[in-house]
């Protein structure tokens, strides 16, 4: 799952789309597969007493299809989408709650979740041979992200030139190449974890463009570590600098004076689909129903009685290109669970 799957889902407009989420027991995969059919024919009913022209035939055959799709050995989470035009099953890095969802839109809430609790990401293996940019992914290394694997053949062309440059000048002409065709692989911000030894680090950081794309650091020579070691220590980074962000932005909102936060869900509903979000904090579990008759005059009007006010803040703000922070519950108790930080 990437950042323009999840809008375009979220962007999936049907009457219904479907959202199925529920955990893999990997000790009890009959007892999942049980729960799971439990969980397709609440749909289908819902389906047969909601819809008709053919509608409960043809997503409950899509149904059926996406979960003998399903592998049920991964987890711990899942969530299916189903509508006319989309049939995704995701996997998610953490538990969900049991639910079938028949709405106009898709229930992403746990989809942006585990976008800002990193179950993938890209590690840079370093060494004054060698450079080796690879993804991971579901607990392994994939091969080398092209044009990866880069050699260091940056030698003296004769004596002279021996002479003026030092090993050390040639690293960091290395560094600063290797640099230049990660941003060209990945794009300017899309964060990196190094595996190399300490003083590689503190070289590559001194020539990389963009030094705060770098998340941290597995230290030591890992060119010859097993993928799924290394997979598990790079996560382990990740998870970590993603804690320790969300803590920095909940600083940032305990430091701000008044007219710089909003706490009221529904300003903040205006807020963000003004385009003025630029944090949204929100502690984990929280629900807010959309009420009409009370949320009319604040915008809402078009929204289905049936939506969550929380899930539809999120929504509107990833589309606003802002960030969304999930804290756990009692974090944000003097804010009644939810604040927005401003751009201006």
């Amino acid at each position: 799952m990437n950042k323009d799957q999840l809008l375009g889902w979220m962007a999936e407009r049907g009457d219904p789309c479907i959202t199925i989420q529920f955990t893999v027991d990997a000790n009890d995969r009959e007892g999942t597969r049980i729960r799971l059919k439990n969980l397709l024919r609440a749909a289908r009913l819902r389906l047969e007493q909601d819809h008709g022209n053919g509608v409960p035939e043809r997503l409950g055959a899509r149904l059926d299809a996406l979960a003998a799709q399903a592998d049920l050995e991964r987890g711990p989470g899942k969530v299916m989408l189903v509508s006319e035009g989309i049939a995704e099953v995701v996997d998610l890095p953490f538990p969900v709650r049991e639910e079938v969802v028949l709405e106009r839109n898709f229930r992403t809430r746990q989809l942006v979740r585990a976008m800002t609790q990193p179950a993938t990401g890209h590690v840079l293996l370093l060494s004054g041979a060698e450079a080796r940019l690879s993804s991971v992914a579901q607990g392994t290394l994939t091969p080398a992200l092209p044009p990866f694997p880069l050699v260091n053949d940056i030698f003296p062309r004769d004596r002279l030139e021996a002479s003026t440059i030092t090993a050390e000048v040639q690293l960091r002409e290395f560094f600063n190449r290797v640099d230049k065709h990660v941003q060209a692989a990945l794009g300017p911000s899309a964060p990196i974890v190094l595996a190399c030894v300490k003083e590689h680090e503190a070289q590559y950081r001194t020539v990389c463009d963009r030094p705060e794309r770098i998340w941290g650091c597995v230290h030591g020579d890992h060119m010859r570590t097993p993928s799924h070691a290394l997979a598990s220590a790079v996560l382990s980074v990740m998870q970590k600098a993603q804690q320790q962000h969300d803590r920095a932005v909940l600083t940032e909102l305990q430091r701000s004076p008044v007219d710089r936060y909003i706490s009221d869900p529904h300003v903040a509903w205006r807020t963000v689909r003004e385009g003025r979000g630029r944090h949204l904090l929100i502690e984990e579990d929280l629900h807010i129903p959309v009420t009409l008759a009370v949320d009319a005059e604040m915008g809402m009007d078009q929204l289905p009685v049936t939506n969550d006010l929380v899930d539809e803040l999120i929504e509107e703000q990833m589309r606003h290109m802002g960030s969304v922070h999930f804290l756990p519950k009692g974090d944000l108790a003097a804010y009644g669970g939810i604040a927005l930080l401003t751009r201006y």
